[in-house]
């Protein structure tokens, strides 16, 4: 019962789509995509603030004075990718399985999207009619919790990097630090903790 509304939920669902155990989506919402299928939620986490040395200023200057830009340019790479057989986009593909493809970007700032304010707006209406939550309130306590889980992963990680550039700073070899596990660490690493530097 994520969200609190008796949604039943999948997370990383094979089969999806016919003839491919290919996971076009993360989280697969039963029931409350378009003409009554399947939601098949995409999400993508990025920091806005990686590769500011390499992107044009123009870029930069966006990034930097809108909040979600980065995000917002994720979720249309994951919209307009193209794959399968007939290299067709993921949301036309997904729509042929009776399905509607969904998705939703995040910074590791906590910024979001409006894909993601239109999909709570989705489930705090689902929320108020099977539940009687408050949807106002629904969409507010979904909203900081996304941010705050965002956050912390995001400090998790900015301590590890520390860790790693004072580890090499110390004379060591990068290879000596642990393992880097990507932006945002792996889904399921505990939290990096370090009793802090000599």
């Amino acid at each position: 019962d994520v969200c609190s509304s008796d949604l039943v939920t999948r997370t990383d669902t094979p089969l999806l789509l016919p003839g491919c155990n290919e996971k076009p989506g993360d989280v697969v919402f039963d029931g409350i995509g378009r003409g009554g299928g399947d939601l098949v939620t995409d999400v993508t986490v990025v920091d806005s603030f990686q590769g500011f040395d390499t992107i044009a200023h123009s870029e930069v200057q966006k990034r930097t004075l809108s909040v979600g830009v980065a995000a917002a340019a994720a979720e249309k790479r994951k919209r307009d990718k193209r794959s399968g057989p007939q290299n067709d986009k993921m949301e036309e593909r997904v729509r042929r399985a009776g399905k509607e493809f969904f998705p939703v970007g995040f910074e590791t700032s906590g910024a979001s999207t409006s894909q993601c304010s239109t999909l709570l707006k989705k489930l705090s209406e689902i929320a108020h009619q099977r539940r009687g939550h408050h949807k106002a309130y629904f969409i507010l306590r979904w909203r900081a919790t996304l941010a705050m889980v965002l956050a912390k992963k995001g400090s998790e990680v900015a301590l590890q990097r520390a860790y790693k550039v004072r580890h090499v700073q110390r004379g060591h070899s990068p290879e000596d630090a642990d393992e880097d596990s990507g932006p945002l660490l792996d889904m399921d690493a505990d939290a990096f903790i370090h009793g802090g530097f000599d």
